[in-house]
């Protein structure tokens, strides 16, 4: 008898492709609002036509202590790296991904700075002698220092703050007249390296003492030892102004005694409500204006009396009654 032969073995040997080799050279340009553009030399051609898909980058703000991945979309040696945090130094290191792998990381490129310019710069404070800026908090105040620059418009520059560290200041400034116009200006930087050419600025008015005063002072509703009063803010206040202008409201009686004082932030329409006054008495109503540099010497006044509820007994009760009348104890209200 003979044997059938059994099918062929067939043995194939399938070498895996390495990873791809990697890119070099990054440098990092063009800072600016949490965002830099990177460029870089590509893995060779040969590694193109094997399957590279695609580059990772990541960024260290600590000199490669730490890594975070910014992108893994960039298909060409070249993008914009989004997603930073302002006043940062960052260096930025790139590697090839294919279906093999991904390859050995670039060398890192050199360091570049975000911009740390302050976002909603505001005055919260201001008068002829002084003022007081305030902005958003950095998630990273630490690593961040300003330069805060003062000017009467049109002239230079005057430094009043170097290489500070928080988000609200106070600058006092001299030379400088009520209602002149003056410019401020932040600029920010790494605590470890230059400021950057991004700054804040403002132009606004240096206060003045306020000369106007409000308008259409009225009653809205007197009872009940209650006065509820309504009034319109002054107009046309210059930037920065209706942060620290108020008013004054001072309830005068008859003898011409202040008997209570309150201050109402700025507002263009006002209600304001004024209690434990007393029914049947006159008052004097009136409002100054006022900020930081003084106080208006023009006021807006108003005379009211509260009137006087008449409340019902509380209780009567008939004490005696003849043919002709009926005699009552009634018990009113205090």
């Amino acid at each position: 008898a003979s044997e059938t032969p059994g099918p062929a073995a067939f043995w194939l040997a399938v070498k895996a492709a390495p990873p791809p080799l990697s890119p070099s050279n990054p440098v990092a340009s063009t800072p600016n609002k949490g965002s830099v553009i990177l460029n870089w030399v590509a893995s060779p051609a040969s590694d193109l036509r094997a399957g590279l898909s695609h580059y990772v980058v990541q960024s260290t703000f600590d000199d490669g202590q730490t890594f975070s991945t910014v992108s893994s979309q960039f298909s060409t040696a070249s993008g914009l790296v989004t997603g930073l945090q302002a006043g940062l130094r960052y260096k930025f290191r790139v590697a090839a991904s294919s279906s093999s792998g991904i390859s050995e990381w670039s060398s890192l490129s050199n360091a570049l700075s975000t911009p740390a310019t302050p976002e909603n710069m505001q005055i919260v404070e201001l008068s002829s002698s002084s003022v007081r800026l305030r902005w958003d908090a950095s998630p990273n105040p630490q690593l961040i220092k300003y330069r805060i620059e003062f000017r009467k418009a049109g002239e230079t520059f005057d430094t009043k703050l170097l290489d500070v560290r928080g988000n609200d200041f106070t600058i006092s400034v001299t030379g400088i007249s009520s209602g002149d116009q003056a410019e401020i200006k932040v600029t920010g930087g790494p605590v470890d390296g230059d400021y950057d050419d991004f700054p804040a600025t403002l132009i606004f008015g240096m206060a003045a003492a306020p000369t106007a005063s409000v308008t259409s002072l009225r009653a809205l509703t007197a009872t009940n030892n209650t006065l509820k009063i309504a009034f319109n803010g002054i107009s046309g206040l210059a930037a920065g102004e209706d942060v620290h202008t108020e008013y004054i409201v001072d309830i005068m009686d008859s003898e011409g005694r202040t008997r209570s004082n309150s201050r109402i932030p700025h507002a263009n329409e006002i209600q304001a409500t004024l209690v434990d006054l007393q029914a049947a008495e006159p008052y004097l109503i009136k409002v100054t204006t006022a900020n930081g540099a003084g106080v208006s010497q023009s006021t807006s006044l108003l005379n009211v009396t509260i009137p006087k509820v008449v409340l019902p007994p509380i209780n009567a009760s008939v004490v005696s009654t003849t043919a002709q009348s009926v005699t009552l104890r009634i018990n009113n209200h205090p």
